[in-house]
C-alpha cells in the first residue's frame, strides 16, 4: 500500500490526529439553546430569576429558582414545569418565602433539591440576623415536599452555619446529592485567608448533621477565574464526580467551567475551560453564571442564568436576569468530558498503529 518509511510515518501522523483531535475540541462543543432565554421575571420578580435547579422524572423537568425584586433583593423560591426542558411553564408566584425573625429573615435563595422517588428535598441558604452575627454570613436549611410545590421546613433548621474558620465570612449555594446513603454538599465559602471566593465541602450521613472539610477543594487559579470560584453544581456516574461550576475573571465576565474527581474532594479542571462563556446574544453579554447540569437521552442539558451589560454577579447595575440552557455534545458521558483521558488512550491507539505500520513497512 505504501511505498517508503515516509509515507507510513504520514499515514501514522494523519491517524494521530484523526485519534486526538475530535476528542478534544468534542468537549467545548457546548451550544446555547436558540431560543434563550428559557425563563424570564414574572410578576412577583421583577429583577430576575436566577439559579435555576432541574430535576427530569422521566416525563416532566422540574425547576426551581431564585427570584428578585427591582433592587436586587432575592425574595423567595420559584417553581416551573416543562415536557421538554426548553418551554416552561412557571407557577405565578414563589412555592417558598423566608420566615422574618429567625435565622432566614432576610431572604433565601435555592441550593440544590433531591427527590428519592417519594419526597422532594430542598437545600437553601437563609440570611438573616444583625450585621456581624453568624447567620449574616449565611446558614444552610432543608425543607420536604411531596410535590414540589408545598414545602415544609426541617424544625431543626439550620442544618449548617458558617461558624468555621473554612467558611467564617461567606456560605452559599449549597448543592447536595445522596450516594451510597451518605450526603455530600459542595458550597461557596470564604473566610480571612482566602483572597478570593472559593468551593467548600461537607459530608452528612443523615443530611441533616453536617462535617466540612478542614479547608476548600477548589480555590481559584488565574486567568478565567482569577477573581474567584462559586455556585457549583455536582453530578455523579458511580465512578467519578464531574462539577460545573461559575469562575470571574479578569475580563470580568463571569463563565462556567468543569472539573473531575475520583473523591469529590481532589478536583482535575478540563483543559478546555470556560465551557460556556458570556454572549453574543444581549440577555447574557455580561456573563453567565449559577448553572445545573442534568442528564438527558444521550447527552446533557446545562441550565444557567445569565445577565446583560448592565448588571454584574453581584447583583448591582441596571437590567434583570434570565434563565437560558445550553446542550452537550451528543453521546457523551463524565469520564469523556475530561479530555486527558481520551487523549491518553488516542495517543496509545496511534502509537500502537505506528508500530504495525513499520512492522508491515519491514515485511
Amino acid at each position: 500500500m505504501f511505498t517508503s518509511e515516509r509515507s507510513y510515518v504520514l499515514f501514522c501522523l494523519m491517524m494521530l490526529l484523526i485519534l486526538v483531535t475530535p476528542a478534544t475540541a468534542q468537549q467545548s462543543q457546548w451550544s446555547k439553546f436558540t431560543g434563550n432565554p428559557i425563563l424570564s421575571p414574572g410578576a412577583w420578580n421583577p429583577g430576575g430569576s436566577l439559579r435555576p435547579r432541574v430535576l427530569y422524572d422521566g416525563t416532566t423537568f422540574r425547576m426551581w429558582y431564585s427570584g428578585l425584586d427591582m433592587n436586587g433583593n432575592l425574595v423567595g423560591i420559584g417553581y416551573a414545569t416543562s415536557s421538554d426542558g426548553s418551554v416552561w411553564v412557571a407557577n405565578a408566584q414563589p412555592v417558598l418565602l423566608a420566615s422574618s425573625g429567625n435565622w432566614e429573615g432576610n431572604y433565601i435563595s435555592v441550593g440544590s433539591v433531591l427527590w428519592n422517588g417519594s419526597v422532594f428535598t430542598m437545600y437553601y441558604r437563609g440570611v438573616g440576623g444583625q450585621t456581624g452575627s453568624v447567620e449574616a454570613n449565611g446558614a444552610v436549611g432543608l425543607a420536604t415536599s411531596p410535590d414540589g410545590v408545598t414545602w415544609t421546613k426541617y424544625s431543626g433548621n439550620p442544618v449548617m452555619r458558617a461558624t468555621s474558620s473554612v467558611d467564617s465570612e461567606f456560605l452559599s449555594a449549597p448543592y447536595v446529592i445522596q450516594t451510597s446513603g451518605s450526603y455530600k454538599m459542595w458550597y461557596t465559602c470564604k473566610n480571612p485567608l482566602l483572597a478570593q471566593y472559593a468551593i467548600c465541602y461537607a459530608s452528612s450521613s443523615d443530611g441533616k448533621t453536617w462535617s466540612k472539610n478542614s479547608s476548600p477543594v477548589l480555590t481559584s487559579a488565574s486567568g478565567w477565574e482569577s477573581l474567584g470560584v462559586y455556585s457549583p453544581s455536582v453530578i455523579f456516574d458511580g465512578t467519578t464526580y464531574g462539577m460545573w461550576y461559575t469562575a470571574e475573571g479578569q475580563t470580568k465576565f463571569s463563565s462556567v467551567g468543569y472539573a473531575t474527581s475520583k473523591d469529590g474532594l481532589t478536583w482535575a479542571r478540563n483543559i478546555n475551560n470556560p465551557l460556556l462563556s458570556n454572549g453574543p446574544a444581549a440577555w447574557d453579554q455580561g456573563g453567565v453564571e449559577n448553572q445545573c447540569v442534568i442528564q438527558h437521552n444521550n447527552g446533557y442539558f446545562l441550565y444557567y442564568d445569565g445577565f446583560g451589560m448592565g448588571r454584574n454577579v453581584l447583583g448591582g447595575g441596571k437590567g434583570t436576569l434570565d434563565i437560558g440552557m445550553a446542550k452537550s455534545p451528543a453521546s457523551f458521558v463524565l469520564p469523556e468530558l475530561n479530555p486527558s483521558v481520551t487523549v491518553l488512550v488516542s495517543l496509545l491507539v496511534a502509537s500502537a498503529t505506528i508500530l504495525f505500520c513499520r512492522k508491515q513497512q519491514k515485511k
